[in-house]
């Protein structure tokens, strides 16, 4: 499922949505590890255009996040900012 994304997005936004705040202390650090320990995304966001020491991810980088790994909790205010989409996606990898 695609979901409409309005910009650039903070890595701090999806590192919050996918490392839940009290168990990760360092919730960006933890995100960006866990993109490197996908060779499948890391190769994809890269012919994207996206470094690890980006601060945001572009519409196309965010798509490719999302695609692989889902997009928890979209409907919090917060995320209402950057992404159009009412429903939890699941990812589309097997």
């Amino acid at each position: 499922m695609e979901v409409k994304i309005k910009g650039c997005v903070p890595k701090s936004l999806f590192a919050r949505m996918y490392m839940r705040e009290g168990v990760y202390a360092r919730p960006v650090e933890a995100f960006t590890r866990m993109l490197k320990e996908s060779r499948e995304v890391m190769d994809k966001l890269r012919a994207a255009g996206y470094a690890p020491t980006h601060k945001t991810l572009t519409p196309k980088q965010a798509q490719i996040v999302i695609d692989h790994f889902g997009l928890p909790d979209i409907d919090s205010p917060e995320t209402k900012k950057y992404f159009s989409c009412s429903t939890t996606v699941t990812p589309s990898k097997s």
